[in-house]
């Protein structure tokens, strides 16, 4: 008999749904990672503040080699034709397979780390500026 219920929340969305978690220091990027996947691993750890979810590094640093392979693949993109000749006639480029399959993979894993706003919307997650309270307000006259 398979599994019941919802399928388990990463720390990610546990997060952004306001539930604790155990958060780790998200370190320095790994060496595998280069040119578009590491400068995504420095945005997100910014915004993120350096850290992420205790068992969640090794699928972050996976989304960001993915990022670049996705990177990569809409620079070659332009030039790819959507049908070649396939020898008993036309056919769909593979290229165009794997790009699909690979914006697939993306998304779905940008939604596991709240990436996407309509992640963020499902969870309730409040993006708007905190406003300011009245002692702020009082101390700097606005």
């Amino acid at each position: 008999m398979g599994k019941r219920g919802p399928k388990p929340q990463t720390d990610g969305e546990k997060a952004a749904a306001g539930r604790p978690t155990i958060a780790v220091e998200l370190g320095e990027c790994p060496d595998c990672l280069k040119g578009e996947a590491r400068a995504e691993f420095e945005r997100v750890k910014e915004i993120n503040g350096g850290l992420i979810g205790g068992g969640d590094r090794a699928g972050f640093i996976r989304y960001c080699a993915m990022w670049g392979q996705w990177c990569g693949m809409e620079e070659v993109a332009e030039h790819e034709p959507f049908v070649i000749d396939g020898g008993n006639g036309p056919r769909v480029n593979p290229f165009w397979t794997a790009y699909r399959q690979l914006h697939r993979d993306l998304l779905a894993t940008e939604d596991k780390f709240v990436l996407t706003p309509a992640c963020r919307s499902r969870l309730n997650v409040d993006t708007s500026e905190p406003e300011e309270s009245e002692a702020e307000t009082e101390m700097f006259g606005q």
